[in-house]
């Protein structure tokens, strides 16, 4: 018999939650899987985020190679364009799965639509949730049936009271795995891959709050039954790999990169007064509304008035109007420690030649390298890539673990994090009540 793989993805869960979720008993299936195999910490590959790492987990290679670095990039005309499954320049577990004859089944593998056509089974991941549509779903012949089986694409906005928001997580992550679970029932299979990414989802709101670290054990202890259930049906012909893409931790600050390289030559800003936060932008309602919407749709209405001046997005996005881009070097390409060279003929208002490259370079590695908090460096790590592909960063950067990205013109270069103050009574807000930000260290 043909030995099978069950890849069991838990996005974003750090190796110290998994240690203190076994010791309170809540992992007992995968204490047992530890028991019969090898565990350890993982550690992340730069920019530390959810498609970068999936995608290298699954291709082998860093994303200077597969090409999918982040949820959204900077396009050549500096305008957000949204990633997916489609950008990869490499082959991936499915592709070698399938080129040896053999079938997989796939779901909810990040920013994966449309899924492309392997040999088995694929639901596709989106950033907002629905039902399955046509491009959501391969084969096609399956979408009813998996429509039937009531799976939605995509997870809750990020809205509601709490333990509200929580539960509604859950149920759709369990909702999901029965969906994925009963097509490792039906359909014939060699690989499958299942990513969870509610931890993610409750571990940026909920972790180290002492009245809401039940929420994160509780999800986490629904994916161990989970899993038990595929042991236990699946049985010693499957060999079981759980793992996550990165880790999270609390933060104290952000680093603003805009405003660090607007403060030299590198980077040049729009002569404009911006505009203060108004009743709007902090309405609850119009968040919630936001949240509600697609990432690729955002990103489409990314240039209007609404987004442009209300800047109403999250407040690690960038927000592309604010920099002059002709006069600007070096630019952050995405929100999350990646820099690109403005070159020209590569971008629409490209002002560095070809040959400049590596000297300006040179000098934007001087001035993170400068950049200090109490005397201590808080760039841990600089990687140079120097990549001609538009959408894959120059450099990228890996900040203090306690620190975490944004880029806001007339910011701060270094801003304390106070996140709001959590019950049962009081609404999440997707950005003033975030907690914990993504860390190398996974499981």
């Amino acid at each position: 018999m043909t030995r099978k793989v069950l890849i069991f993805g838990w996005d974003g869960v750090p190796v110290r939650i998994i240690n203190e979720a076994i010791e309170k008993g809540f992992l007992k299936n995968f204490s047992r899987l530890v028991g019969e195999g090898v565990y350890g910490a993982i550690d992340a590959v730069l920019p530390i985020v959810t498609p970068a790492n999936w995608y290298s987990a699954f291709t082998g290679v860093k994303v200077d190679k597969h090409g999918v670095p982040n949820f959204v990039v900077i396009d050549r005309d500096y305008r957000l364009r949204y990633m997916s499954i489609s950008d990869l320049k490499v082959p991936g577990l499915w592709d070698y799965i399938g080129s040896q004859g053999m079938k997989g089944i796939y779901v909810n593998i990040p920013i994966s639509t449309p899924p492309p056509k392997i040999n088995g089974i694929w639901i596709a991941d989106e950033e907002v949730m629905k039902d399955p549509e046509p491009y959501h779903v391969h084969p096609n012949e399956l979408l009813e049936e998996v429509r039937r089986l009531g799976y939605k694409i995509g997870y809750p906005p990020i809205l509601g009271y709490p333990r509200e928001f929580s539960k509604g997580i859950r149920e759709v992550e369990d909702r999901k795995i029965n969906v994925f679970y009963e097509l490792l029932r039906r359909y014939e299979w060699n690989l499958a891959i299942y990513i969870a990414r509610s931890p993610d989802y409750l571990l940026h709101y909920f972790l180290d709050r002492p009245n809401y670290m039940d929420e994160i054990f509780t999800t986490l202890k629904h994916l161990d039954r989970w899993l038990g259930k595929f042991m236990d049906d699946f049985g010693e012909e499957t060999s079981y790999i759980v793992f996550s893409d990165h880790g999270n931790k609390v933060k104290r600050g952000y680093i603003n990169l805009l405003s660090i390289l607007s403060k030299t030559d590198l980077l040049s800003l729009r002569n404009r007064r911006r505009l203060k936060a108004s009743w709007l932008r902090r309405s609850s309602i119009v968040r919630s509304f936001w949240g509600m919407l697609s990432l690729g749709f955002r990103t489409k209405i990314s240039r209007t008035i609404l987004d442009r001046f209300l800047e109403i997005d999250s407040p690690t996005r960038i927000i592309t109007s604010q920099i002059n881009w002709s006069g600007t070097k070096v630019f952050p390409l995405f929100n999350v420690g990646g820099l690109k060279v403005n070159i020209a003929g590569q971008y629409k208002y490209g002002c560095i030649d070809f040959e400049e490259k590596e000297k300006i370079i040179k000098n934007t590695l001087q001035l993170l390298k400068s950049v200090k908090v109490e005397g201590k460096e808080i760039f841990r790590d600089i990687e140079v890539i120097s990549s001609n592909d538009p959408y894959i960063p120059d450099i990228l950067v890996e900040v203090d673990e306690e620190l975490w990205f944004i880029n806001v013109a007339g910011g701060n270069d270094v801003s304390p994090l106070i996140p709001d103050m959590l019950d049962d009574n009081k609404r999440i807000d997707i950005n003033t009540s975030r907690v914990a930000d993504h860390i190398r260290e996974g499981f």
